[in-house]
């Protein structure tokens, strides 16, 4: 999965920090996998 996400470049201090593109994938596939509410993704320690 790691190849199909796009890499971006280091930013400066300014902005909110990226999130990490796998655990969002991961919440994404589970939602659709288990039909469960958003509210209701357990936390994985991505985040």
């Amino acid at each position: 999965m790691a190849p199909l996400l796009p890499d971006y470049p280091k930013q400066s201090r300014q902005g909110r920090p990226r999130s990490n593109l796998r655990c969002i994938a991961d919440a994404i596939f589970y939602r659709f996998r288990t039909g469960c509410q958003w509210k209701a993704i357990p936390e994985w320690g991505c985040g």
